[in-house]
């Protein structure tokens, strides 16, 4: 792992998580701060240059937007992590290559909008500027859209203990995915197993698999 920086001057965010033995869904209290930039110009521009992706969500916008003539200086993709509908979310999106929300996002941008429908929804969100927008719908799968297609995935068949990071894991698949040139289809195909597979366990990240260990279908295209 590259760029971690150490400072005993910065505080550390807590969070205290509640897992729901009956559903897996879970309940999340954090400590809110608004720390300093500890990375300097130099070290933020290095990440840029040397990133094929970076992954942000609201709370990094203002950050990224202090460099964002670099982004396409450097060619690196932005993939953004909506959670909420704001102005400045929908500010943001015309700098964003690969829009991955929530099923609540898109649900909450319809209302607001008066569209008819999710599909629709994603249509108007990929002509604000995303060459793709991607839905995740939980235990549901997945849906996407580029200019040309619409796709769909479902999520696979598990016993759920504990959902958190789920998204998280997907969000990591699907830039995998990218990474590996995976045509659409099988980048969310790829992230619902994987994000599948990490809620099988406690703690988020314990049963996320190996590359040894995925389906030949994966291991084929790697």
């Amino acid at each position: 792992i590259k760029n971690i920086i150490k400072s005993n001057n910065y505080p550390t965010p807590v969070g205290l998580i509640w897992t729901e033995r009956t559903t897996a869904q879970r309940t999340i209290v954090y400590q809110k701060l608004n720390p300093k930039n500890i990375f300097s110009k130099k070290q933020v521009l290095k990440i840029i240059k040397n990133s094929k992706f970076v992954l942000i969500d609201h709370q990094g916008i203002k950050s990224v937007l202090k460099y964002i003539s670099y982004f396409k200086k450097y060619n690196t993709q932005l993939v953004f992590d909506a959670e909420r509908v704001s102005n400045e979310v929908l500010n943001f999106l015309p700098y964003v290559n690969y829009l991955i929300c929530s099923e609540d996002f898109v649900l909450d941008y319809k209302k607001i909008f008066y569209l008819k429908n999710i599909r629709d929804t994603l249509k108007k969100l990929l002509s604000l500027g995303p060459q793709i927008v991607c839905c995740t719908l939980g235990h549901r799968g997945a849906i996407a859209m580029s200019q040309n297609n619409f796709y769909f995935s479902n999520a696979i068949k598990v016993r759920a203990v504990d959902t958190t990071g789920a998204g998280d894991v997907f969000h990591g698949a699907f830039i995998y995915g990218l990474i590996k040139n995976w045509d659409i289809k099988l980048i969310l195909k790829f992230a619902n197993y994987v994000a599948g597979k990490s809620c099988t366990a406690l703690g988020g990240i314990v049963n996320i698999p190996y590359i040894k260990n995925l389906p030949k279908i994966f291991k084929q295209n790697l």
